[in-house]
């Protein structure tokens, strides 16, 4: 019998044998101590942190594979999840039970994903610090950002055109079958023309602007990045359109009940849809995080916006095309920060 179950702290999914129920280990993740439940109910129902004792260790079988000692390097492999070495010859890694089975060319897909492992830690932040940060590797990367700047700009022209060519075509053969002149009809597809293309509008907006999220966000930890990444948001349209939506209500009730409220409200949950796309959370949980992350970096946050609209402002002063550079910068400047006050290492603390 497998034991399965999911740290508690950096979700992945593990599985041993059921006699190892009960004992410690590190979870080949992140690292952090974990106990291993009797069964999968009681993963769900009890499993949490525990003081860590001074018998347990990291040896851990987290698969049916045997383990030989002696193995040489030689007969040895890197899994390409975990970064474990495992026997050449191991179909399923014993750390972190990814396949190591080869896919078929046919059927390999790219997954455009930030890093998840590891905990957040909520940091205090300094705003010289950030800015500085921010610079030396936008320098760095000048070339990447710029140009998935200009991508994303292209394709959200892109989404606006195709709804005004869609809108005009349809008005358009309405207009000559005499629909709209129909007291009963010409209200109705007035109404529904506009919901259509509105819907639209919002969900392809709400994918390139998650996917460039994704984009930057690996390019502020110095993971390699591509163009593709800005196609990659598919997968977050619904859970971020409806938080963003949750956090445009709470910001408007905050405001209408004082104005103060409201503006904490907008610096309090502004990380939400970043934890939501790099640590793939619920609604719920990415508001909860955001506002612990956010505690104590308010004012910095604050701050740092004024920063970002000074920079963007300015450089349409001085130059024409000065937004093509400064917009890129601050985009990547408030990735930098959410990675920096959720605790986590920037490009430059890797280089």
């Amino acid at each position: 019998m497998t034991i399965e179950f999911h740290c508690p702290n950096c979700d992945k999914l593990l599985r041993t044998k059921d006699d190892k129920a009960g004992s410690w280990a590190n979870c080949p993740g992140c690292g952090d101590p974990i106990t291993v439940p009797a069964s999968v109910s009681a993963a769900d129902d009890e499993f949490g942190f525990h003081e860590p004792q001074d018998d347990y260790s990291n040896d851990q079988d987290w698969s049916d594979e045997a383990s030989t000692p002696s193995q040489s390097l030689a007969d040895m492999k890197t899994c390409p999840m975990c970064g474990e070495q495992v026997k050449a010859a191991a179909i399923k890694c014993r750390y972190c039970a990814e396949s190591l089975e080869p896919i078929p060319d046919g059927k390999r897909q790219t997954v455009h994903r930030p890093s998840r492992q590891g905990s957040l830690v909520a940091t205090r932040i300094d705003v010289g610090d950030v800015i500085r940060t921010s610079w030396e590797i936008f320098k760095a990367e000048m070339g990447m950002c710029i140009g998935g700047f200009v991508v994303a700009m292209l394709c959200h022209g892109a989404v606006i055109l195709v709804a005004a060519i869609a809108g005009f075509v349809l008005f358009g053969v309405m207009g000559v079958a005499g629909g709209l002149q129909n007291a009963v009809i010409g209200p109705i597809f007035v109404i529904f023309v506009f919901f259509s293309l509105a819907m639209f509008y919002i969900l392809a907006q709400t994918y390139f602007q998650d996917g460039q999220r994704v984009f930057f966000l690996k390019i502020a930890r110095g993971e390699e990045a591509s163009m593709g990444d800005l196609f990659s948001g598919g997968s977050f349209v619904w859970p971020s359109l409806a938080l963003g939506f949750l956090y445009g209500a709470i910001i408007f009730l905050g405001t209408m009940l004082c104005l103060v409220p409201g503006i904490i409200a907008i610096f309090m949950f502004w990380p939400a849809q970043m934890l939501l796309i790099d640590r793939d959370l619920s609604i719920m949980e990415s508001l909860s995080q955001a506002k612990e992350i956010t505690e104590g970096n308010k004012f910095s946050l604050f701050v740092l916006f004024l920063v970002a609209i000074g920079i963007s402002v300015l450089s349409n002063m001085v130059v024409a095309i000065g937004g093509i550079i400064a917009i890129p910068m601050v985009t990547l400047m408030m990735h930098v920060t959410y990675i920096k006050m959720s605790g986590q290492a920037t490009a430059l603390d890797r280089a």
